[in-house]
């Protein structure tokens, strides 16, 4: 969210789905306010399984502050951004900024070989069908941003309301060519292919102990486009297969961007005894991706252009009106988000829904005086158009002081989570029924299709949570968080008979039924099925999570955060678990490591120059698919005069682990359900592609503040 306001809402392009943070206005912020667990997040409607993240923008303020920084870092990366916010007249205030950032990135318009864009990688070298995998990579970003926030002051003095208008804009672009297609086929990873391919060639048109090689799109190699030979070896043994084939596998250039807007206004007044709120706003959220550089030879499928804007506006209000008393502050609300989702691809419209929610909402928090005990409620009380759903989420916070330097909390809640549009609206694509023919299984589900599942359900998830702080004197504390979180009716691709939807949803399928009369006996109809998502699933994680601070002097301390984390799926039908290979029940789930922690020394030189060295640790089983790892950050800050401060920032500071290319096949391998077949290494089902970290980089910052 970006001032209370849903932002990306049910976004989705391929696997990427909802917010992009490299989007989010971080040189208009003043505060980021993190919700966690399940249930209502105060009168704003908004909640999420897990939590929610509310990005905070500046607020105009009666005395004038301005600021500007100016950074300069590794491969060109140069930052200005300037914040002012203060009084225009005395009823009048604003807040504005801006900024942009630029970097050059690893490449810089370096053009060299990539065998999976070449036409024939085992051509000669000035051969045009080789020279095709050769073209300029890049790795430019581009982030900008401003912000413009008006608020005007009405009414007697000491009553006064407040209305509040803002304009946001936002713009990232990025070079996927240097920053996305970063994957690269080892020596190792393309011989192991080689060997499957020589194993598996039952030709006879190549000698004993070579098979018929092709390039990435399935073209032969040895003959240009037109069918003539170019001096390419179509007849290659697995050792020349991996020497033609390794090295970054990129397909053209391409880029990406990401917008977001968003406008609003907002009336803050008293009303009575109480102060009411009405907050309305519209924003869009906006991506483009665009590979559409042509590579030589179009008529090779695979090779021809594709572009996609998906797209969300979001518009709503929330009003709330909230009493404070001497031992409870009670609020009610309601809430109303309308989202249009549009999706383009290659030009084309392609389905879109507008959907929309509502939301009653309630908060009220009970603090007695002079006592040791606070209760937080949030409850909310929704309707949603994705499902055409109402369901209730509350969430209830008991905080206990049992004493000035001990605090527990317990927390329980429950959250209601619609799936993404798309997994309901998309209209049902059905494949000829010629497709069937000679592929049938009788007994078993055969698909004809796929598309969204008008009867899919929210996911719906709870969580408790307890935690325990103790500050034993000063700034030294620690403080422990168990959590449990349960999801049910979790989300998955999965096959689903044709008696589940409505014939108005089928259409005509009477020639699929034809097919199976003709093959198997029995129903036919409960033998032929839609690819769509269902709820199928039951997610559990539960974890420890310990943080805390020791203060060694008055110039040195050291903070800490250690966390143990347990993700499983506890059950899953076969049909899933067939087509997701690595999850396997009751056991960690892919990518999502059980240790992590950081640990930072800080120290302050004098009475102003800080120092501050954060090492941070990364169990296996993580997201880069590598062997528990490692790496360190560097910050020091020291003030030059009285309104400015210069900063160092060097991330990875040992250059641990450092690599650019996302090796394939050399991660580590992943465990398997019942369901696997192929274990071979580098090239199996279990096999991943092997992430290392961004090289050591510096940034040094200025920053001048007046007031």
């Amino acid at each position: 969210m970006i001032d209370g306001h849903p932002v990306a809402y049910g976004h989705k392009r391929g696997n990427n789905l909802g917010y992009n943070f490299d989007v989010s206005p971080t040189f208009a912020l003043r505060d980021v306010q993190i919700t966690f667990g399940s249930g209502g997040s105060d009168l704003v409607g908004i909640s999420a399984i897990g939590g929610v993240i509310d990005m905070r923008t500046l607020d105009p303020t009666p005395v004038l502050h301005t600021s500007y920084t100016q950074a300069y870092g590794q491969w060109a990366n140069l930052v200005s951004s300037l914040t002012a916010t203060g009084p225009i007249t005395n009823r009048l205030s604003f807040a504005l900024a801006g900024g942009v950032q630029s970097r050059n990135g690893y490449f810089r318009h370096n053009s060299f070989f990539q065998p999976a864009a070449a036409y024939d990688q085992s051509a000669p070298h000035a051969s045009p069908d080789y020279q095709s995998g050769i073209y300029p990579d890049d790795s430019t970003v581009v982030q900008r941003g401003a912000l413009v926030k008006l608020r005007y002051a009405f009414g007697k003095p000491d009553n006064l309301s407040h209305l509040t208008v803002h304009g946001l804009s936002q713009y990232y672009w990025d070079d996927k060519t240097g920053n996305g297609d970063g994957d690269y086929l080892p020596y190792q990873t393309a011989l192991a292919s080689g060997q499957a391919q020589l194993a598996g060639y039952t030709g006879t048109a190549c000698p004993a102990g070579t098979f018929q090689a092709f390039n990435s799109n399935g073209a032969p190699n040895g003959t240009s486009p037109n069918g003539n030979p170019n001096g390419g070896i179509a007849c290659q043994t697995p050792q020349q297969y991996a020497q033609f084939n390794a090295g970054f596998q990129g397909t053209g250039p391409t880029w990406q961007a990401f917008t977001v807007q968003d406008y609003g206004v907002r009336l803050d007044s008293p009303f009575g005894a109480t102060n009411l709120s009405i907050d309305a706003y519209t924003n869009n959220y906006a991506q483009t991706y665009d590979r559409t550089f042509q590579l030589p030879y179009n008529a090779v499928a695979g090779d021809n252009p594709s572009w996609q804007n998906p797209s969300v506006g979001s518009t709503g209000v929330i009003v709330s009106d909230e009493l404070q008393g001497r031992n409870n502050d009670v609020g009610v609300g309601y809430a109303y988000y309308n989202y249009a989702y549009k999706f383009l691809q290659n030009g084309t419209l392609l389905p879109s829904p507008t959907v929309h929610e509502t939301a009653m909402l309630f908060h009220d928090t009970y603090h007695p005086e002079g006592s040791p005990l606070t209760v937080y409620m949030n409850a909310a009380q929704k309707t949603s158009t994705i499902t055409h759903s109402t369901y209730f989420d509350p969430r209830l916070s008991v905080v206990y002081a049992a004493t000035r330097n001990d605090v527990m909390r317990l927390a329980g809640g429950k959250t209601t989570s619609q799936p993404y549009a798309t997994f309901v609206y998309t209209p049902l694509s059905l494949i000829a029924s010629s497709g069937l023919t000679g592929n049938i299984t009788c007994g078993t589900l055969n698909a004809i299709g796929s598309g969204g599942n008008p009867n899919l359900l929210p996911e719906k998830g709870t969580d408790e949570e307890l935690s325990l702080g103790h500050r034993f004197s000063g700034d030294t504390q620690i403080q422990a968080t168990l959590y449990n979180t349960n999801v049910n009716g979790k989300v998955y691709g999965t096959l689903v008979p044709v008696s589940q939807f409505s014939d108005a949803f089928l259409g005509d399928i009477s020639s699929f039924i034809g097919k199976i009369q003709g093959s198997c006996p029995g129903d036919p109809r409960s033998q032929l099925g839609i690819s769509v998502q269902s709820n199928v699933g039951h997610f559990i994680s539960r974890g420890i999570d310990l943080a805390g601070r020791v203060r060694a002097n008055r110039h040195l301390f050291f903070d800490y955060d250690y966390s143990v984390e347990s993700s499983f799926i506890r059950s899953l039908p076969d049909s899933v678990l067939a087509n997701n290979l690595t999850i396997v029940p009751n056991a960690q789930l892919p990518t999502v490591p059980v240790h992590k922690y950081n640990a930072a020394v800080d120290y302050t030189l004098g009475r102003a120059i800080d120092l501050r060295l954060t090492d941070y640790y990364v169990g296996i089983n993580n997201p880069k698919h590598s062997p528990a790892y490692s790496y360190a950050n560097f910050q020091i800050g020291a003030p030059v005069g009285n309104h400015s401060v210069v900063n160092l920032a060097v991330d990875n500071v040992f250059n641990q682990n450092a690599d650019i290319r996302g090796r394939l096949g050399l991660g580590v391998p992943l465990p398997l359900n019942q369901f696997a077949t192929n274990y071979a290494p580098y090239i199996g089902q279990s096999a991943t592609e092997l992430y290392g970290l961004p090289f050591r980089q510096f940034l040094l910052s200025y920053t001048y503040k007046a007031r």
